[in-house]
């Protein structure tokens, strides 16, 4: 260490502290004094003035560091061991620095007074006084008439402020605020505080002000101070909303080890209900980890509406789990699980999704993966449940496991060839849910199997020259249906009584598909057909497809005036794909028929996709199609100065057109058939012509168009218009959406004014008028039923050292219900939710009802 005194200079006095974030930085900010103290006690005659003394210094000085003093006069008594330093006093040791108008420092006892003007500065922080008293060899002491300014964002003013023990600290008759004003918009004042260095703050007889004026009494106040996770209460929250009621809810954190964690929460509705909730987090390593999520609520009998209580006949005790892991067992080998479970199907609406996010089915899945550069392996275990809210039995699907080992696109050696293949393994079962019209109750009809399924497949890819690109696939599907079962318990069909289990392939199996066991397959070629095996079915299938990509042209066009545009590249690529799927017959596979004894003549109960490759009908298979497009691009290139005036070029898309069709062949023979002529006004061989359109003016304007129109019957199916434009200051979306519901194919009348379009109108704004306001608004109408599903309003205005929001919003849904054809609007639900968020800086949040 060595050190330097150079020629005084004029320091500035005392200054106002300016802006800071983290209250363990007053800890930090006083440990910079212990920082001084081991600097100066290394150097024994630092405050020696004469040249014989310094030169001594310097050679005494260690290697690490170098300590700077500058003083206008400088005194040593070699008897008394007192140094004294005056005028402008500053010493610098790295980032700390210490700035006074005295400083008297006794050599033995290693006692120091600092006095007028006190400045005591490391990185951003800093304290002001007028006296400092420290030990150097202790390391303790204390600054009366104390101001701090502790980054990133604390003010702290105090009477007096000590240090008594290495890692705690006192101050006395103090302030504590984030404001920089005068007099701070809040602050909390204290007559007493211990900081325990890296653990709490312990305030006694404290009080909360607003300006002048108390608000709140704190006789005994706990703050944490640790850089890490802290044991404590957190912030309550509060709000209210139509459905529940206004709401108080507490948590408390605690931090149980360095890897894990917990939340328990308590919350109280004004209605009756009592929920709580428990949160364990936990990291295993890196790569690993995940958290555990429970939540019950206990509500007052007779709470809900009608339309949840009467259809559901819910419990009053309710509850949600959910576990989340992921797991690296290392050598590429991945294990992840996310297990959802709710006690009922209007809980989620409840209490976690509101009434317009509610998703279709609830999923539990565990999986284990691995990748390869040329192979991928998964093993999943899946649970799913259905949430139609009218068929208090929906369909549950469960994989327990399905195994799946892919293999990607490689070259066979020594030919143009290239292959691909998936394997999988699955044992599946399935509960579905049914309105049965004959008892009017919901029954349920299970089934379950072993499926295998081998699919390889053969590409050959050729390019003629830069300009066309064709590619030949051919695939070869086996799937075997292994002990396939069939429980119709809950069907009193007569004929069949109560039966247990059912085989798919009974010797009265005619029952089951409405066939006769020799008119059940279409076709009886390889790779063609639907073969039985004693209880068990092997489907073979192939399928090929052509694709052709080109030929592409494309032109550059060089032009001016357009702003900073100087070139335009106008590219025409079409492409033509052909598909063919053999008809197969695959209903023996997943369907239910029970014409002519029972109401509900055909249960559709595929498990997934796999179960109907190249359905068209329930009687008709295969496929046979063409799809063609053409796609339009038209590519600018930009060049213009960037922020240190250097000419930069980049490329944007102005314009991106795809117009697509296509024409299944499968279609066209089907209508010609003379007992196919009543459906050849409902369905064409033709699909909708698919537009879809981008356009890029500027680098902040988006605008989107997808359009599918229908030439059969000449209108359009639907479409949507969209635009964002994205600035700086403020951002805009606007999202118009048409679905036309044409009539269901069993409905042979001709007049579709039962099923009229659906319309959708979604406007999103955020802007920022000022910097210190902040305006949000989503709206999402719905036309047809001249509702506002989704009405969200959010002002933010943010100050100094704190900021408010208000938020209103409004969810509301109707239920529709169709009967002889019709569409009958059913009941309207509503939510309407008012909360006013204040935000302390670098202290909290806390939300309130807005009433």
């Amino acid at each position: 260490m060595s050190c330097q005194i150079e020629t005084p200079r004029r320091i500035h006095s005392r200054r106002r502290p300016c802006r800071a974030q983290n209250i363990s930085f007053a800890c930090l900010t006083l440990a910079s004094f212990l920082l001084l103290c081991t600097y100066v006690r290394a150097q024994e005659k630092l405050f020696s003035a004469t040249e014989k003394t310094q030169k001594s210094l310097m050679e005494m000085a260690k290697k690490e560091d170098t300590v700077q003093v500058y003083a206008i006069h400088q005194h040593y008594d070699a008897k008394t061991g007192i140094a004294t330093l005056e005028g402008d006093v500053d010493i610098r040791f790295g980032e700390v620095r210490l700035r006074a108008d005295k400083i008297i420092f006794n050599r033995r006892t290693m006692e120091t007074v600092a006095t007028g003007n006190i400045v005591l500065e490391y990185q951003k922080s800093r304290i002001v006084g007028d006296k400092l008293e420290m030990n150097l060899r202790t390391r303790l002491g204390k600054v009366y008439s104390a101001e701090a300014y502790l980054d990133p964002s604390y003010f702290i003013k105090a009477r007096e402020l000590e240090r008594f023990k290495l890692d705690r600290y006192r101050v006395y008759d103090a302030t504590f605020s984030s404001c920089s004003q005068d007099v701070p918009d809040w602050s909390f004042k204290m007559k007493r505080a211990t900081i325990h260095v890296d653990h709490y703050i312990y305030l006694r007889h404290g009080s909360m002000w607003v300006k002048k004026f108390p608000v709140a009494y704190l006789p005994y106040w706990i703050y944490p101070v640790k850089p890490a996770r802290t044991t404590g209460f957190l912030m309550p929250e509060m709000g209210s909303s139509s459905r529940l009621g206004s709401f108080l809810k507490t948590s408390f954190f605690w931090a149980t080890t360095e890897n894990t964690d917990a939340t328990f929460s308590l919350e109280y509705y004004d209605k009756g209900t009592v929920a709580q909730s428990l949160e364990f987090r936990y990291v295993l390593s890196p790569t690993s980890g995940g958290n555990f999520y429970v939540y019950h609520v206990s509500e007052r009998p007779g709470q809900r509406s009608d339309e949840t209580t009467t259809l559901f006949n819910n419990p009053s005790e309710r509850w949600q789990a959910n576990w989340k892991h992921i797991q690296d067992l290392g050598k590429g080998f991945k294990a992840t699980a996310n297990i959802n479970y709710i006690s009922d199907k209007q809980f989620g609406e409840d209490y976690i999704w509101g009434i317009s996010n509610r998703p279709q089915e609830i999923v539990s899945e565990v999986s284990l993966t691995k990748s390869w550069s040329q192979y991928y392996f998964s093993a999943n275990v899946k649970h799913a449940e259905g949430l139609d809210r009218d068929i208090p039995t929906d369909t549950i699907l469960q994989k327990l496991p399905e195994v799946n080992f892919v293999g990607m696109r490689r070259p066979i050696p020594h030919t143009p060839l290239f292959y691909q293949f998936s394997l999988q393994a699955a044992s599946l079962s399935q509960e579905s849910g049914f309105w049965d019209y004959d008892t009017g109750t919901d029954v349920a009809i299970k089934r379950a199997t072993n499926r295998f399924d081998v699919y390889p497949q053969l590409i050959y890819p050729l390019n003629i020259g830069r300009w066309l690109s064709l590619t030949g696939r051919v695939g070869f599907r086996t799937t075997w249906y292994v002990d396939s079962s069939l429980d119709l318990s809950d069907l009193g069909v007569e004929g069949l009584g109560k039966v247990k289990t059912y085989s798919f392939i009974a010797d009265n199996s005619e029952i089951l598909t409405g066939r006769k066991n020799g008119h059940i397959f279409d076709k009886e070629r390889p790779f063609e057909r639907v073969v039985r095996h004693g209880n068990d079915i092997r489907r073979e299938i192939y399928d090929c497809s052509l694709s052709c990509t080109g030929p592409s042209v494309h032109r550059i066009f060089s032009v001016s005036g357009w702003g900073n545009i100087e070139k335009v590249e106008h590219l025409i690529t079409p492409s033509v794909h052909f598909d063919y799927i053999p008809a197969v017959n695959q209903s023996l596979l997943y369907d239910v028929d029970l014409s002519g004894t029972h109401s509900q003549y055909w249960y559709d109960l595929n498990y997934d996709g796999l179960d109907y490759i190249g359905m068209i009908t329930r009687d008709l298979w295969g496929r046979s199609a063409m799809t063609y497009s053409l796609t339009n691009r038209i590519r600018a290139k930009i060049v213009k100065p960037d922020d240190d005036g250097k000419l930069k070029t980049t490329y944007r898309d102005l314009l991106e057109l795809t117009l697509r069709q296509s024409y299944n062949f499968r279609y066209a023979m089907i209508l010609k058939r003379e007992e196919f002529s009543p459906f050849r006004s409902s369905y064409s061989p033709f699909s909708d012509v698919m537009t879809s359109m981008t356009v890029r003016p500027t680098e902040t304007l988006d605008a989107n168009l997808w359009l599918n129109y229908n030439p059969h019957k000449k209108r359009i199916s639907d479409y949507t218009i969209a635009a964002t434009y994205n600035k700086q200051s403020w951002h805009a979306s606007l999202r118009y959406r048409c679905i036309d519901m044409f009539r269901p194919s069993t409905d042979t009348s001709n007049d579709d004014s039962s099923y009229p379009d659906t319309r959708y109108l979604t406007a999103e704004l955020g802007c920022k008028p000022h910097p210190k306001l902040e305006l949000y608004t989503t709206v999402k109408y719905n036309i047809e039923d001249n509702l506002l599903n989704q009405n969200n309003y959010t002002i933010v205005y943010h100050s100094q050292c704190w900021s408010l929001t208000f938020f209103a919003g409004q969810e509301s849904e109707v239920d529709w219900e169709y009967s002889n054809g019709q569409r009958h609007r059913g009941t309207t639900r509503h939510d309407t939710q008012f909360s006013l968020s204040i935000t302390l800086t670098n202290v909290g949040s806390s939300k309130v009802p807005f009433l």
